[in-house]
């Protein structure tokens, strides 16, 4: 290698661009500059009417919830009432019970409570199942106890253990019902 010389390469100036360029360049940057900005200025915007909306939304749902919780406490408050009258009549009966060897009087005054209760909610849409003389149908009734009987009775229902109801034509609980069953049934169970 000789005095002066170097591994690197040689970078030769590179002319000046001429003026007509540059001050084409420098126009295009001072519009994307300008460009930039008003997009920035639209994004920051943007997020102010999301933040109002999300608060706006928030303060709907807030809304919506009181008024449902409003209108669910103008639905129960008059049942809760007639509930709260009949829990009374209980509490006065009870009382009075204990004052008196009349058992004829306390059982008449619990029929009459039990009255006013099976009244209360037929008037709310409780519509009580039939069993009487019915025969026994898995959509309404639920068997808990069979007893042997002839061919002809089987599926009638022998006693109903507890109340079964319906609501909007909806099965709201079933009846437990005693029912009939064939001996012959049982039979074929066992093997």
């Amino acid at each position: 290698m000789k005095r002066g010389e170097t591994l690197l390469p040689v970078v030769k100036k590179k002319k000046a661009l001429p003026k007509e360029k540059r001050l084409t360049i420098k126009k295009e940057l001072k519009n994307l500059k300008d460009f930039l900005k008003k997009e920035q200025e639209k994004s920051h915007n943007y997020l102010k009417q999301l933040t109002y909306l999300q608060a706006d939304f928030d303060n709907y749902k807030k809304r919506i919830q009181k008024e449902y919780d409003e209108n669910v406490f103008g639905v129960k408050a008059p049942l809760l009432k007639n509930i709260l009258n009949i829990v009374d009549e209980l509490k006065i009966a009870l009382k009075e019970s204990k004052k008196t060897e009349n058992y004829e009087a306390i059982i008449e005054g619990l029929e009459m409570i039990l009255k006013k209760m099976t009244g209360l909610l037929e008037s709310e849409g409780l519509i009580k199942i039939e069993t009487t003389g019915k025969r026994f149908d898995p959509k309404y009734h639920e068997a808990i106890m069979e007893v042997k009987g002839k061919e002809k009775e089987v599926g009638a229902i022998l006693e109903e253990i507890r109340s079964g109801y319906v609501y909007k034509e909806r099965v709201f609980r079933p009846s437990l019902v005693k029912i009939v069953t064939s001996f012959r049934k049982r039979e074929k169970e066992k093997e």
